[in-house]
């Protein structure tokens, strides 16, 4: 489990179909903490896991930028990928900082143009 996500560069017209698929997943998303800012400029996808060592070690990083990170529009969403929408609740709450999280059973099927795992 990877907690990073490598972006290829898109040309115009793909680009704009990825932001297009992106906004509409999370529009169409039902989220287990937080809910996403309506005018954040940029998202930020994170697959973490409970179980996951190096997603374990990120995370304090990633709670402390996050203030800093909504300030300048950009939205965190993090992709809990354990056994349950529980676990994945509990998981992020501990941190204890806002996150919006969603809980995904199978998460290659959120792919978009341009992003890969």
């Amino acid at each position: 489990m990877a907690a990073f996500l490598t972006v290829a560069p898109l040309h115009a017209a793909e680009e704009a179909s990825a932001a297009s698929a992106v906004q509409k997943a999370v529009s169409e998303t039902k989220f287990v903490t937080g809910t996403p800012m309506t005018d954040a400029q940029h998202y930020v996808y994170i697959f973490t896991a409970s179980w996951c060592g190096p997603c374990l070690s990120i995370m304090p990083r990633i709670v402390e930028q996050y203030a800093e990170m909504k300030e300048n529009k950009v939205e965190i969403i993090v992709i809990g990928c354990d056994r349950s929408e529980k676990m994945v609740k509990k998981y992020i709450e501990h941190y204890r900082a806002g996150l919006t999280a969603i809980y995904v059973k199978a998460p290659e099927a959120l792919t978009f143009p341009g992003v890969f795992m």
